[in-house]
């Protein structure tokens, strides 16, 4: 499968920063508490992208690494979605590691 095909596609609600929507939802398919995750400062800056999120702009598309994830940001007709894609997740490549024998 197709490493930038999302796992899964929320809409961000109308009073809902698109910054904090990208946290919460690696979060919530990575298994882990938000705060738990690196800062997203560390892959975009948040006010930037929640700026450009909110702009006139009909339709936009954005895509940036985050806490070992592709995001896809999409903006049409207002309405804005998240998309991560199905790599693997921390837990499981904390698992991976966990059980690799040193060489």
């Amino acid at each position: 499968m197709n490493p930038h095909t999302p796992s899964g596609t929320v809409t961000v609600a109308e009073n809902q920063r698109p910054s904090m929507a990208i946290v919460e939802h690696v979060a919530r398919v990575d298994g882990v508490d938000p705060l738990d995750l690196e800062p997203l400062y560390n892959a975009i800056d948040p006010e930037d992208l929640d700026a450009i999120c909110e702009s006139g702009s009909e339709s936009i598309e954005l895509e940036f690494i985050y806490a070992g994830r592709t995001v896809t940001v999409a903006k049409e007709n207002g309405t804005v979605e998240v998309g991560i894609d199905e790599g693997i997740s921390r837990a499981e490549a904390s698992d991976a590691a966990d059980t690799e024998s040193p060489t």
